[in-house]
């Protein structure tokens, strides 16, 4: 007779030798310890608690730097290009806020449009997409900065533009608010800046460097929003799908066209104070899953956040682990191979079941 012990010893370590990926914890998250972006270098950027002060910062291989500041002790990063170059916000010492280049051991000043200015997303060359709040108004101005200035990212019957991503052509996508209050994706190439058209509100909310676009579009007589995606003047919109539910907000695309972002589930659940309950999603290859579904049942993970994904297809996310908030970096495709650990444990357990057996 087997023994019971060492069945459920074994059966625990093969599920976990047969997880095909790898979980980086990187560390509790708060208000002021939050990570943004990722590149395909897997370096991480956001911001750490600094002393009493937000800082921004990045994250590579284990160990935190802090980026410093543009004279005031207040940082968030927010973008990060494959080349190791930084984007975000930072105070100055009168206490505006700018939008930030670091690059080589440097954080420069963007400037701004008027009033506080922050950068979103950078390319390889530098150039940043980014948004300023007008002084007096506050209404906010999408910008391009080239490496020698912003160039307002504006036109008649805009009221206000936020930038969303940028790619390493320079192509830069966003939002718009229109005089009459409706809301359109834009798109601006070299110096032309148009808007997606239609009658329901549309959101433009990211680009890869294949020119493919994440498209978000209201449906007729619902409050539910559908992404797609869309490469101009060549394919048509691909629909995504959702996990179940009628929602789907995909958040960034990759250069392959992997999408992350969030989706409601069968039946749209809400929580106690009637509000929408998504769950984080990765779509590849046609298929959209729940990212909660590629993690062991052991792992003590719940994933409830989704920021990133580069081009190897390694996820930046945040979720509870073991109760506690954390972030994570996720590489679903990473070996399967197990530890030398557990190899020597499922080998005892073997062992074990032999021994038992001969009784």
């Amino acid at each position: 007779m087997s023994h019971p012990l060492s069945r459920t010893i074994l059966a625990t370590l093969l599920a976990q030798s047969a997880f095909a990926g790898s979980i980086t914890d990187l560390g509790a998250i708060s208000f002021g310890n939050t990570w943004s972006a990722l590149n395909n270098s897997n370096i991480v950027v956001g911001s750490v608690y600094s002393g009493n002060e937000v800082h921004a910062a990045k994250y590579q291989n284990g160990t935190i730097t802090d980026l410093g500041n543009l004279g005031a002790g207040y940082g968030r990063a927010f973008g990060i290009s494959g080349n190791g170059q930084i984007t975000g916000e930072s105070a100055l010492a009168n206490g505006d806020v700018h939008a930030f280049l670091y690059a080589n051991g440097t954080m420069q000043d963007l400037g701004t449009l008027g009033g506080d200015s922050s950068g979103k997303a950078v390319n390889n060359d530098g150039w940043v997409a980014g948004n300023s709040y007008r002084s007096g108004t506050g209404d906010a101005h999408a910008f391009l900065y080239d490496g020698t200035g912003m160039t307002d990212l504006i036109r008649p019957g805009f009221a206000s533009t936020l930038a969303s991503g940028i790619n390493h052509n320079g192509e830069v996508v966003g939002n718009a608010v229109f005089d009459d209050g409706s809301y359109h994706g834009f798109f601006y190439k070299g110096t032309t800046l148009t808007y997606m058209g239609g009658v329901l509100p549309n959101f433009l909310d990211g680009v890869n460097d294949s020119g493919q676009l994440l498209y978000r579009s209201s449906q007729p007589y619902s409050t539910a929003q559908r992404t797609s995606i869309y490469t101009p003047f060549v394919s048509n919109l691909a629909d995504i799908g959702t996990l179940g539910g009628d929602t789907t907000q995909g958040r960034k695309i990759n250069a392959s066209g992997q999408v992350v972002g969030f989706s409601s589930a069968a039946g749209n659940p809400v929580d106690s104070n009637g509000s929408s309950i998504y769950q984080p999603f990765l779509y590849s290859n046609g298929t959209m899953v729940n990212i909660n579904d590629l993690f062991p049942a052991n792992s003590g993970w719940i994933v409830t956040g989704v920021q990133d994904i580069n081009d190897a297809g390694v996820i930046l996310g945040s979720g509870t682990l073991n109760g506690v908030d954390h972030a994570f970096l996720f590489d679903p495709n990473a070996s399967a191979t197990p530890e030398p650990g557990t190899i020597l444990m499922m080998g005892a357990a073997l062992l074990a079941l032999s021994l038992s057996r001969r009784r």
